[in-house]
């Protein structure tokens, strides 16, 4: 069954748009199959252009980092060299697919932002870096089984929305660096997958995922590379009690997904969803107690989900709109705690972080892209945008003020694409322009919205160059311990090499 979704339609007019799409190595095998074979290698830059939050550099502050402190204005936060090879190769009824990132940022030479005791407990190997997973095809039956990244659902949003795409973890500390791409955000795991198509309109998927890794989307000490500004790498190790599960046992997650296409609804797409996982977002309990310590869990969870996915072409629209909605019976949510006047008094903040609680939750989706193909008609060049809009947030159904959650009972937020390229205005170049913004709708996060600006090109089939400036405004009050980043405006600046 081919899916018309919004997510594959979004995913494929960026290919499109994008000057990173090669063909690689082909070579043909006979009847028995072929090979393709392609690579790069990225070069990338990323300048902080802003001051550091002043209470995350008071040395008197248990939330003090070194990390973040050395991060001043105007110094690089990457300094990357990023590889990238990819092997496929393909038979009638069996394939293989091999992709592997290597990553060499000059800041892992710096013993004071990455020291060896950090280097030891974020564990990271090459290994980290590997995607692999043989397919086997048989009649409407097609499974796969490695290291791989599931998609689920029909949401484009940033990593943090709360939809059905949980099967595959996103690297959290990818999104902030310079250099990568959406391709290499989400993190490969060992997944066992099978699909079964009974008809054109109707199919079955099955996912077994048996190892939980929450280095991706949650290191476990200091601020290099981070999400937030109170861990991450650079913080000292024992600071931080990291209680991911161990035993294979309670690594397993697992769960399954029907999709259907009705076409007496004008192919209105349809999905069905359920999962059971560990929480892709930490816990944290921070008790007062001395000497400080973090303690940092992922509880199990499980997942309920419906996508939809829609066409709309009368009036002359040809809009693609999707929507999800996701119920979690037990989701952890986080709490906060009243410091005591002592902890206040040393830490500048009035809050703390005291574990979780499991809730029943709500969440939700509506998004819509549309592809425009000749946009500025009064120019001799021909421009296609692909604005997309999307809104999505979450419900907490057993929200108590007494509670303390860290979140309100209604959080809403938004994301905006607008990708403009052309391909003619220059022989053999493509030139590109982005604008992005995301926010939150809610009252306690309006006031803060990140944007984000970018420029660049490919030349021939080799090079491409990109110039990009990403900056959050808003309140220090609806931001009070640097979850949104509204201290880390950058610059970004990268070239690519193409093998081909």
């Amino acid at each position: 069954m081919r899916s018309r979704s919004l997510a594959s339609l979004w995913i494929g007019a960026l290919l499109l748009c994008s000057p990173s799409i090669v063909r690689g190595y082909d070579w043909a095998l006979g009847d028995w199959g072929s090979v393709n074979v392609r690579g790069e290698l990225t070069y990338a830059l990323k300048l902080r252009t802003e001051y550091p939050a002043p209470r995350f550099i008071d040395p008197r502050s248990p939330y003090y980092t070194l990390g973040n402190a050395e991060f001043k204005k105007w110094e690089l936060g990457n300094n990357n060299l990023i590889g990238i090879g990819e092997v496929l190769i393909e038979t009638e009824h069996i394939s293989f697919f091999g992709r592997v990132l290597g990553l060499l940022d000059f800041v892992y030479f710096d013993e004071d932002k990455f020291n060896s005791q950090v280097r030891e407990h974020a564990a990271y190997n090459i290994t980290d870096g590997l995607e692999f997973y043989v397919e086997g095809r048989s009649g409407g039956l097609t499974t796969r089984w490695g290291r791989q990244i599931v998609q689920w659902g029909e949401s484009t949003a940033p990593i943090w929305a709360p939809g059905v795409n949980v099967v595959s973890p996103f690297f959290v500390q990818r999104v902030n660096s310079a250099g990568y791409t959406f391709r290499s955000w989400q993190v490969p795991t060992f997944i066992g997958w099978a699909s079964y198509e009974s008809s054109k309109s109707i199919s079955f998927e099955l996912v077994w995922q048996p190892d939980f890794d929450p280095r991706f989307y949650m290191p476990v000490a200091g601020t290099y590379q981070s999400p937030s500004d109170i861990l991450g790498f650079g913080a000292e190790a024992d600071f931080v009690e990291d209680l991911r599960p161990r035993d294979w046992a309670d690594q397993q997650q697992f769960g399954g997904a029907i999709r259907m296409v009705i076409s007496g609804l004008n192919m209105l797409e349809l999905g069905f969803y359920y999962y059971h996982y560990r929480s892709r977002w930490p816990m944290l309990n921070m008790p007062e107690e001395f000497p400080p310590k973090m303690y940092i869990e992922w509880p199990e969870l499980d997942m309920v989900g419906v996508s939809v996915s829609q066409a709309i072409q009368s009036w002359g629209l040809n809009v693609q709109v999707g929507g999800e909605i996701a119920y979690r019976p037990n989701e952890p949510l986080q709490l906060e705690s009243v410091m005591s006047p002592f902890m206040e008094s040393v830490s500048g903040l009035k809050k703390g972080v005291a574990g979780y609680e499991k809730s029943n939750t709500l969440a939700w989706d509506i998004n819509a892209m549309k592809i425009l193909s000749d946009v500025l008609d009064f120019t001799p060049w021909t421009f296609r945008l692909t604005p997309l809009v999307e809104f999505y947030g979450k419900i907490n159904l057993d929200y108590e003020k007494a509670k303390m959650f860290m979140d309100p009972r209604y959080t809403a937020y938004y994301t905006l694409q607008l990708p403009l390229s052309t391909s003619d205005m220059i022989e053999n170049t493509r030139l590109d322009l982005s604008f992005s913004a995301m926010g939150g709708l809610h009252k306690e996060k309006n006031l803060v919205h990140a944007l984000s600006f970018s420029a660049g090109g490919k030349y021939g089939d080799s090079w491409e160059v990109l110039f990009g400036y990403n900056l959050t405004v808003g309140s220090e009050d609806q931001d009070p311990q640097g979850q949104w980043m509204w201290d880390r405006d950058n610059f970004v600046f990268k070239v690519t090499y193409y093998f081909i």
